[in-house]
């Protein structure tokens, strides 16, 4: 569970919403992942990497239709591990996060953060 909340949270800081809270929004960020994370409604699909059976190549978070993360791991990127972890969602999904590289959502897809 660490390597999740470290992962994230190190993506997170390089959000708009990160930069716009400033120096508030790693403990805020911290908490709310860790209510996610706790939650029982909350499902966490891990990839393994094919070179080492002991790390987390990526991982989805998601509670029942709100998709709340997608990590993949940088040496894991651009083999399609990400379209893998999501082929399962719903065709319609509210997420709490944007691409870090500001690529629109996939059609049926719903940006509204955790406020909205």
């Amino acid at each position: 569970m660490h390597f999740i909340v470290k992962s994230w949270l190190a993506c997170d800081r390089l959000t708009d919403a990160a930069k716009s809270e400033g120096p508030t929004y790693p403990t805020k960020e911290r908490s709310r992942i860790l209510s996610i994370l706790s939650n029982p409604s909350s499902s966490i699909l891990v990839a393994y990497s094919d070179l080492d059976e002991n790390a987390l190549a990526g991982f989805l978070v998601r509670t029942g239709s709100h998709l709340h993360y997608v990590y993949v791991r940088r040496s894991a990127q651009g083999i399609g591990l990400a379209r893998e972890l999501c082929k399962d969602l719903p065709e319609t999904i509210v997420t709490t996060h944007q691409p870090l590289d500001k690529r629109p959502l996939p059609k049926g897809w719903t940006y509204k953060g955790y406020s909205k």
